[in-house]
């Protein structure tokens, strides 16, 4: 694997469901040596459906042209506002791996669709396609993904090259690290 392969590392900053109504999608690029080569920041709408639309369109424009992989964080940014890997990976022609530290609960995921979505339909659709998948990584840890171009092997290999410490790949922490600065003044949390 080249060092100088680069991935688009998603993650939202933290909000207020009482006040807030949009909060900023942070993506950074970053090397497989861990060399950032950008951050790019977009408003998503809570509950919405835009983070897919935000994805893409960095992907085909600017520093995003240079990506050659997606890691998300999840599929859901700003609440409720749900990406449509399969769309990113059709519309990019980018492998995407998303992931997270537990495996998601599709039934909670829909009831909360539910909740806070006028139109639930598209959101639940998404979530019913989704195939969440377990890999064992480092000290007989795990980590859940969900996959779009690319097959698990060469997933597992690319989280495991893309960690520094703990189960979150560097790209998806680094963006998750910058969301809670712009938040709070300064990070905080885990990734």
């Amino acid at each position: 694997m080249k060092k100088n392969i680069r991935i688009l590392g998603v993650d939202d900053a933290p909000f207020r469901r009482d006040r807030d109504d949009q909060t900023e999608l942070v993506m950074t690029v970053m090397r497989m040596d861990f060399k950032i080569e950008g951050i790019i920041i977009r408003k998503i709408m809570l509950d919405g459906y835009d983070s897919t639309d935000a994805i893409i369109d960095i992907l085909n424009h600017d520093m995003g042209e240079s990506v050659n992989l997606v890691m998300t964080d999840g599929i859901t940014f700003g609440g409720m506002n749900i990406c449509d890997l399969d769309e990113v990976y059709e519309e990019s022609q980018r492998p995407v791996i998303s992931v997270t530290r537990r495996e998601p609960d599709k039934e909670a995921l829909i009831s909360a669709i539910e909740k806070h979505h006028s139109e639930p339909q598209r959101g639940i659709d998404i979530i019913r396609r989704s195939r969440i998948e377990k890999i064992e990584i480092g000290n007989r840890k795990s980590i859940y993904v969900n996959l779009k171009g690319i097959e698990i092997s060469e997933a597992r290999r690319i989280i495991e090259k893309t960690r520094k410490e703990g189960l979150m790949p560097e790209p998806v922490r680094i963006s998750h690290l910058i969301g809670s600065a712009i938040k709070y003044g300064k990070s905080r949390g885990r990734a």
